[in-house]
């Protein structure tokens, strides 16, 4: 029997039946009131949607949508980050459902999980392993990892 995750896993854009509609991994909780998914899952009512992939496509009836490109590599904006990850973390205190998405939902997704959370309060090493309980096989690029240890 393998260990790996993501033995077997197709990202959703990567699969012939996609639709608007297939998320490639439904969305997990990494943290009360902060989701964490590979593509956005229609049927959910969030309040608040990060969308750090390179597709644009905000859900229908979402109060708030972030749409923030950014590559598995190199390290992103550290302000941007910083800052966004300070909404989420406002958002989810007053008690919004917050998504946060990539292609996979494992890296991009990931990172911003985790500053929130740091941002939060939460250690590097707290966050990051509430991402990967919430989602094994997350937070795997090591830059990203640095950037973390540096908020």
């Amino acid at each position: 029997m393998s260990t790996d995750p993501l033995e077997g896993y197709v990202p959703a854009h990567l699969r012939d039946d996609r639709t608007d509609e297939t998320p490639a991994w439904p969305a997990d909780e990494v943290a009360p009131g902060l989701w964490q998914s590979g593509h956005p899952s229609p049927g959910e009512d969030w309040d608040a949607v990060f969308d750090l992939s390179g597709e644009e496509a905000p859900l229908q009836d979402v109060e708030f949508y972030v749409h923030w490109l950014i590559e598995d590599g190199p390290k992103p904006d550290h302000d941007t980050l910083v800052a966004l990850a300070d909404l989420v973390r406002s958002m989810r205190a007053s008690g919004k459902k917050v998504l946060v998405h990539c292609a996979a939902g494992m890296n991009r997704s990931g990172l911003l999980s985790a500053a929130s959370l740091i941002r939060e309060g939460w250690t590097a090493d707290d966050a990051i392993a509430a991402v990967r309980e919430a989602r094994p096989g997350a937070l795997n690029n090591p830059e990203f990892q640095e950037m973390l240890y540096e908020l």
